[in-house]
């Protein structure tokens, strides 16, 4: 009977808004991105549709035309997000009413698990389903290979020319390369065959590889490529970085100063601006820093990723043979950057110095 009482009066809601109080202190990257879409979902495989308008071009005025100004059509376009991803968290309470009672017993229960979520959906964003699809990247590594004749090469490679111009080259069709040099394209996205192989260009070669004396040179070399591809939007741009560059920053004088961070924190994982990015610290940051694993150094707006959660069901129930309940939630989630927005991002492929 005292079992039946305490299921009766479990109430879901306040244990679903407790993990999403704890889940939106810790969870960096979800004030990041976009979340106006979060209201549609309803289930695991929803597909969220998200409206924007097609391009309006500009046009000369000639007054002394006899019809000076021609109205355009805009088209009333549609991206899709589908809520592919579910996780879920899963603990057991020895009194589930005294729980949900007591603030302080509710918010450790919750609090672990939102940060256990938090954990595996940060890292999902911040890892190789989103920084691949990023149109631009800045190659900050010790050395770049050199394009060079005759040689096999494997899909996502990325190459110089012999003779530098400032731009990096990925491998987005494995092959062999040419026994002559081919004429590297200098705008953004555009390709180039060589030989049975492809190269696009991918972004733009960095400084070396990243040191407190460089980072600075690279956030800027970031905002330049944001500016060249008119994405950037001033006060609304950041970085994400790994402790391991937060640590860059900290160490030195210079870098400290130029974030203004006096070792206030603003908001959580916020450390302060530079280069005009506002610079958050995450551990989710994808890679480890060396030549064939560099950090995935995201920077971005709100426009660049399209992102959308939602607790789809909060549960108590009896576990066999133990006098406990089970308290258990399922989160679905999804996420996109659109093809028009793939510029509105840049990532820097950062190998420590």
């Amino acid at each position: 009977m005292a079992y039946a009482q305490t299921m009766t009066n479990f109430i879901p809601e306040i244990w679903s808004k407790q993990i999403l109080k704890n889940w939106d202190d810790s969870f960096v990257m979800r004030r990041l991105v976009n979340t106006n879409y979060e209201g549609e979902i309803k289930a695991f495989g929803d597909t969220v549709h998200v409206p924007y308008l097609g391009n309006i071009t500009v046009a000369d005025y000639d007054n002394s035309a006899q019809n000076p100004v021609s109205y355009q059509d805009v088209d009333d376009l549609t991206d899709t997000l589908s809520i592919n991803q579910r996780k879920y968290w899963a603990f057991k309470v020895e009194d589930v009413e005294r729980a949900q009672s007591a603030v302080e017993v509710r918010e450790n229960y919750t609090r672990r698990a939102a940060i256990a979520m938090k954990d595996e959906v940060e890292e999902w964003l911040l890892g190789s389903t989103f920084t691949e699809q990023l149109g631009q990247i800045i190659n900050s590594v010790a050395t770049i290979a050199a394009r060079a004749n005759s040689t096999a090469y494997s899909l996502g490679a990325i190459v110089k020319p012999a003779t530098a111009n400032g731009f990096v080259y990925k491998c987005t069709t494995a092959g062999t390369s040419g026994s002559s040099v081919p004429t590297f394209p200098t705008a953004i996205g555009q390709t180039v065959t060589d030989g049975t192989a492809v190269w696009t260009n991918c972004g733009y070669a960095g400084a070396g590889a990243l040191t407190a004396s460089n980072l600075y040179k690279t956030l800027v070399a970031a905002k330049k490529a944001l500016r060249k591809a008119n994405t950037w939007i001033e006060g609304e741009m950041w970085a994400v970085i790994p402790p391991e560059v937060e640590e860059l920053i900290l160490t030195s004088t210079e870098l400290t100063h130029a974030t203004d961070r006096a070792d206030k924190l603003i908001e959580q994982g916020l450390m302060g601006k530079l280069a005009g990015f506002k610079i958050y610290c995450s551990n989710n940051v994808s890679g480890a820093g060396t030549a064939a694993d560099p950090f995935m150094i995201m920077c971005g707006s709100k426009e660049t990723i399209t992102f959308a959660e939602q607790i789809t069901d909060t549960e108590a129930l009896r576990l066999e043979n133990e006098f406990a309940t089970g308290v258990r939630g399922l989160m679905v989630y999804g996420g996109k950057i659109f093809d028009r927005n793939k510029l509105s991002g840049v990532v820097i492929r950062a190998e420590l110095g």
